[in-house]
């Protein structure tokens, strides 16, 4: 009995180096013990001139935290928090999310901008 033939895989060959024969350059390389040509390891690679860097000043945390009618509170709140974070060191935003109190929420949500 005759089986039909199905296309099969080609498989790759690649030196002890890691670069590959039939493969195109953007293939990566499995990790070696060797220290990369640049000298950056495996483990973290060199960065890429195409890539910008992260900006430091954006905020690696963003608090959203919505108000009604929260003028009684609204300054403790947010001045505690602030207090919370800014110990820990990073770049936050708190974004306080006003819809139509009827007290003074949000001039006091500005007054605290």
């Amino acid at each position: 009995m005759d089986r039909p033939k199905t296309p099969r895989s080609r498989s790759r060959k690649t030196t002890v180096t890691g670069a590959a024969t039939d493969v195109p350059d953007t293939t990566i390389a499995p990790p070696t013990d060797a220290a990369a040509p640049n000298g950056a390891s495996p483990e973290t690679p060199a960065p890429r001139a195409d890539v910008p860097a992260p900006d430091v000043t954006s905020p690696l945390a963003t608090i959203i935290i919505p108000v009604y009618n929260e003028q009684g509170l609204l300054e403790t709140a947010v001045v505690d928090l602030i207090g919370k974070l800014r110990p820990l060191g990073f770049p936050f935003e708190i974004i306080l999310s006003e819809n139509g109190s009827k007290d003074d929420t949000k001039e006091l949500a500005f007054g605290l901008e």
